[in-house]
């Protein structure tokens, strides 16, 4: 991915540089004005540098009229978002480009997936950097992403609750040891609901031209709802709190909707394997496939509908791609889940090693399950000592292939992990550091309004 930067390197300084935001290939801001302030920080490219004063805008994508098409290119070598027109013409039954570059067999006939769209996070870490910036800096990044001048994301997913990018681990019910509150009269929207998500969220809904659809995602239970009695490590639900659980996506629902933030769906754990592991270090709940449809066939899927949520959007999974297709087998054979069900949660991280003809198979065996990756991040590997490389062209391929793989195989949509980052790669309460497309240089922004 073509990482994100920020303000000064070791090579030059520039007193106007606050943060750099080098995108993804297929969402690098580029020069539609005057054009990317670039900086090559020696990583295979060039990123783009904004100020307090100036964020290039994107040339904004519109269908094309009848027989012409819009090619946008960026490269290694620093052309970022180059829009040109292309007119097609006809070889017999062949559409071809005027320089013969590329060919395309059209069947009108034959129809693929209909495509959600594509977004990012919405962290504790994504906020809280994008705060730290002055104001004109956070209206360029969200305007960045869900602007008609930016990538015009239209998805976007908000942890329920803390992540390990939060500052500290954290869920809107927490007590003492040995208390507990099945009925969760103690459940409260965090601090960090007020002042990291809920604003940020809001002002992309508002810049939007577009419906923003917005998806949640809880990482980790109370400690008194888990069986080792801690929000991290390796710990399941007790079933005795099945229904609480449920309760408690019910109360976030509610709650955000009293701030005026409808949500179109919700995945049903994050990663849930990781509460599985030993020692797992951040927030998580364990889950079997057949744990968790019994738990969405006779708590959740009930819970929603009977609170006017049952429209949602229910994901399972939400995990790496290696599951597939048996998780989705598991949970569906459970008649009561299925009857909720209506899409597929899929990670990256493991991509690499794991074929892509997995999300075939379970497209075959469930055509009405929509197929979503919801999350996908660099640096995230414990043998990648950098965790944020700004400028990286390696990075950029990666999510640029990765995207294009997965929408040939029955993919609807992809998904950013966390919107904005420090240059550690955070913050993270467990330092499990990671890279983003915008990356803020708090530092810098010190030294500058200084």
């Amino acid at each position: 991915m073509q990482q994100g930067m920020k303000g000064h390197s070791s090579t030059g300084r520039e007193s106007t540089g606050y943060l750099d935001n080098g995108f993804p290939l297929f969402a690098t801001l580029t020069p539609s004005k005057s054009g990317c302030k670039s900086r090559d920080y020696g990583h295979g490219s060039t990123v783009c540098v904004c100020n307090k004063n100036y964020c290039d805008d994107l040339v904004s994508v519109r269908p094309p009229e009848i027989g012409k098409a819009q090619v946008i290119s960026s490269n290694k070598a620093g052309v970022r978002w180059d829009a040109k027109i292309q007119e097609f013409h006809e070889h017999g039954n062949d559409i071809v480009a005027p320089v013969e570059i590329l060919k395309i067999d059209r069947d009108n006939a034959k129809l693929y997936q209909r495509i959600i769209g594509f977004g990012g996070a919405f962290t504790d870490a994504s906020g809280l950097n994008i705060q730290s910036v002055p104001e004109p800096l956070q209206e360029m990044i969200i305007r960045a992403y869900y602007s008609p001048s930016g990538l015009q994301y239209s998805l976007g997913r908000i942890p329920i609750g803390g992540t390990d990018f939060s500052t500290h681990p954290y869920t809107y019910d927490d007590l003492k040891p040995g208390d507990v509150d099945p009925l969760l009269f103690k459940f409260s929207l965090a601090q960090e609901d007020l002042t990291y998500k809920i604003p940020f969220v809001k002002r992309a809904l508002n810049m939007s031209e577009n419906s923003v659809k917005l998806f949640a995602s809880a990482w980790g239970a109370p400690a008194w709802m888990k069986s080792n009695g801690k929000i991290y490590g390796k710990g399941k639900l007790l079933h005795q709190f099945y229904s609480s659980w449920a309760h408690y996506h019910v109360l976030f629902l509610k709650s955000y909707e009293e701030h005026n933030i409808s949500f179109w769906g919700l995945t049903t754990q994050n990663e849930p394997t990781d509460g599985l592991m030993k020692n797992f270090p951040f927030n998580s709940i364990g889950w079997t496939a057949q744990e968790q449809g019994e738990w969405i066939g006779e708590h959740l899927g009930p819970a929603l509908n009977n609170n006017s949520f049952g429209s949602l959007e229910m994901m399972i999974l939400d995990d790496n791609r290696f599951l597939l297709p048996k998780w989705v087998d598991d949970v569906m054979s459970n008649k009561q889940a299925a009857s909720y069900v209506t899409g597929v949660g899929i990670h990256w991280y493991l991509d690499w090693v794991t074929p892509a003809n997995l999300l075939d198979y379970t497209h075959k065996s469930y055509p009405d399950l929509f197929l979503l990756y919801t999350e996908a991040c660099s640096g995230q590997w414990p043998w990648q000592p950098l965790k944020v490389v700004l400028g990286s062209w390696v990075r950029a391929q990666n999510y640029a292939s990765d995207i294009i793989e997965n929408l040939q195989h029955w993919v609807s949509g992809w998904t950013d992990w966390n919107l904005a980052l420090d240059m550690k790669g955070g913050p993270n309460w467990v330092k499990n550091y990671v890279d983003s497309p915008v990356i803020v240089n708090a530092v810098c922004i010190k030294l500058s309004l200084n």
